[in-house]
């Protein structure tokens, strides 16, 4: 039962929360300062009414990031109020660019990245973009999942700790069985609780969704997104052998 309360108390703190986005209008690729003139899409291709998702009150549209190998393709909004918009849409360009950090050498990088809208209303839109980046030398693929979690009404970005508590209680939830039911493969299962157990998690989950610390020491690798039912979590770093990342879903 208390999975089930965490979660409608998890929604109405993303629904209800207030507060202020501070912003700059200068961000470039190279130098994390916003460059309008390095994504070719952004003033050059016309808005694609046939790509509209209806909504009530606002549309999304794909846009196409594209550097030397780097192809991303991330969704802007439209909306009435213009003020609201730019905000927004310059929290998920910030959020894609920081996604770069993960390659701080970016000369033999070929990456391909996609997005899927896993919630959009009046109050909340929830993106998560997956995909794959190749590094000449590597070992093999980088599997890329992140997210973006924006509460439409005050136009900031929602991180895990805005709206759990994250406690022992939350983390013995994650690593029951009625959450990793969906892990068939038992060793791997044994793994995820191996890994929710370490000292350590608890700072994970806390810096959860914080993409400003990837490329970092403090480097979470974990994302969290909504769905129509409840939230998702995915944690990464796990290695190739167990797919890099595990995505769990509570409902």
């Amino acid at each position: 039962m208390y999975c089930k309360k965490s979660i409608v108390y998890a929604i109405a703190l993303v629904l209800f929360s207030v507060g202020c986005i501070q912003y700059s209008t200068n961000f470039d690729l190279q130098k994390n300062e916003y460059n309008k003139n390095v994504d070719k899409t952004y003033n050059e291709t016309p808005l694609l009414i046939t790509d509209f998702i209806n909504s009530a009150n606002y549309k999304i549209i794909p846009r196409i990031f594209e550097y030397e190998n780097i192809k991303i393709t991330y969704p802007q909004i439209i909306m009435a109020n213009e003020e609201k918009q730019n905000i927004i849409n310059m929290i998920i360009w910030k959020e894609m660019n920081n996604m770069l950090l993960y390659f701080p050498e970016r000369d033999e990088l070929t990456l391909e990245i996609t997005y899927e809208i896993k919630v959009m209303s009046d109050r909340l839109l929830s993106i998560i973009y997956t995909g794959v980046g190749f590094v000449q030398g590597a070992a093999g693929p980088l599997i890329i999942f992140f997210t973006t979690n924006i509460n439409i009404i005050t136009g900031e970005r929602i991180v895990l700790s805005d709206v759990l508590n994250i406690n022992d209680e939350f983390i013995e939830l994650l690593k029951s069985d009625y959450i990793l039911y969906s892990i068939l493969n038992l060793d791997l299962r044994k793994f995820i609780k191996e890994i929710i157990s370490r000292e350590n998690f608890s700072i994970r989950l806390k810096n959860a969704d914080n993409s400003k610390y990837i490329g970092t020491i403090y480097k979470s690798e974990i994302f969290t997104y909504f769905t129509n039912n409840g939230l998702g979590i995915s944690i990464g770093g796990l290695g190739r052998g167990a797919g890099s990342h595990v995505e769990l879903e509570i409902g």
